[in-house]
């Protein structure tokens, strides 16, 4: 498509439109679906896999230690993350933050 021309450059933004139009119409449908799933009561994101020993072992620590020296007993100790991976500052940082619900 040649957009040095009026007609190439007509053409461009018209396709440009089109597809602007359609992310926002999926949009739409996308936010009308979850909501009518929330009325029902179905579950939207991800179910925690973090056993629920390790979210308490964390939250004793973290009472009194810094997230880095919450994260090295939980690796120390053989626990993971919800993922199955080991625990870094920023996975204690929102594993905390998701348990206490802030």
């Amino acid at each position: 498509m040649d957009t040095s021309t009026p007609t190439g450059e007509l053409v461009a933004n018209v396709m440009m439109l089109v597809a602007q139009w359609e992310r926002r119409v999926i949009g739409e449908r996308t936010s009308a679906d979850m909501q009518a799933a929330k009325r029902q009561g179905r579950h939207m994101s991800r179910v925690s896999a973090l056993a629920e020993a390790t979210g308490a072992r964390l939250l004793t620590l973290r009472a009194t230690r810094t997230l880095a020296a919450t994260a090295e007993p939980l690796n120390a100790e053989g626990l993971v993350t919800a993922t199955g991976t080991k625990w870094t500052e920023n996975a204690v940082c929102k594993t905390h933050k998701r348990l206490v619900g802030a």
